[in-house]
């Protein structure tokens, strides 16, 4: 067990009125349907891709999401335009990849839930994605906040990738890997099916202001990548690290 203290570094996150369930869900590439009944929402996905834009993604502490996808290696690309950071208090299912893109960011509430063949969120654009990689292209200041539980399945992954991120609850994908990055613009290729993490190309980060960890992050037999180009430029804008990383096997 890996519990390492780097740098110390004040992270401020604003205080967020929650808005229950997501809305305006429209497909704009794939096949897939969005139905709602009470407090479940579920995408069934037929495509092996889909992208959806959304007027707002948020989920109440009393609310599931479920994304069905054809298979693990399955992708949903959630496209989130918003004047506010999505507030992720309840649960998300998904036997596939969902990748989350929203420029003002994302607070996972500390009851939420996450169960997922692996989880994606930026503040970034994603202008592209295939089975391999993606192409981010720089979004706003917003921040990535985690103080609930995201796990994916075994050999899965977790990327936080924005200019401000704090974990205070637990990131856990076995046999995989997690990075948290201030990247912000460029090419990323994605984790593969035996683990092996993100490659970062001609990636640039705007304004980084740092990473921060307090709680704890396992990706037993895998990796954990914590990225700020913020290290190299100021002693302020860093990696704090006071939590506990965990890649035992």
């Amino acid at each position: 067990m890996k519990n390492l203290n780097i740098l110390s570094v004040c992270i401020m996150f604003s205080p967020l009125v929650t808005l229950a369930a997501p809305t305006g869900g429209q497909v704009s590439s794939g096949n897939a349907s969005i139905s709602q009944s009470g407090v479940i929402t579920t995408i069934n996905q037929s495509s092996q891709h889909a992208n959806i834009n959304w007027n707002s993604f948020n989920v109440g502490e009393n609310e599931t999401v479920n994304f069905v996808q054809p298979n693990s290696q399955s992708s949903t690309l959630n496209q989130i335009h918003d004047a506010n950071p999505s507030s992720i208090l309840g649960a998300i299912n998904a036997n596939g990849r969902v990748f989350l893109s929203n420029s003002n960011g994302f607070i996972f509430g500390a009851n939420s839930l996450i169960n997922v063949g692996a989880l994606f969120a930026t503040t970034s654009e994603i202008d592209k994605i295939t089975d391999t990689n993606l192409k981010l292209s720089a979004g706003s200041q917003g921040s990535i906040s985690n103080q609930g539980n995201i796990n994916t399945q075994s050999g899965g992954y977790i990327g936080f990738f924005a200019p401000n991120i704090e974990n205070t609850g637990t990131l856990n994908s076995p046999e995989g890997s997690i990075t948290l990055s201030n990247a912000s613009s460029g090419t990323l290729y994605l984790p593969n099916s035996a683990g092996i993490g993100f490659t970062i190309d001609s990636l640039d980060s705007l304004n980084p202001m740092g990473i921060e960890n307090t709680g704890h992050i396992k990706a037993s037999g895998g990796q954990v990548l914590l990225s700020s180009a913020a290290v190299d430029t100021t002693l302020r804008n860093a990696i704090n690290n006071q939590g506990i990383i965990d890649v035992s096997a």
